[in-house]
């Protein structure tokens, strides 16, 4: 993640997710994990996998060689 992290992305990230927020949450929500996501930017892209769950699944199917 490369820029800060706004209460317009929150509202947009939770509206495409179906999601409505009370006035004001979203830029709480930013306030609260947009520090934290600029901690793991430097290990942006670098992790062997996506930090998504549905590749979990896949992960742990494959086997070592």
């Amino acid at each position: 993640m490369n820029e800060r992290l706004t209460g317009d992305t929150v509202a947009a990230m939770a509206a495409l997710a179906g999601q409505t927020l009370a006035p004001g949450s979203a830029e709480r929500i930013a306030l609260a994990i947009g520090p934290a996501l600029a901690g793991f930017a430097a290990t942006e892209g670098t992790l062997p996998f996506a930090a998504e769950p549905s590749g979990f699944v896949v992960a742990q199917r494959v086997v070592p060689s």
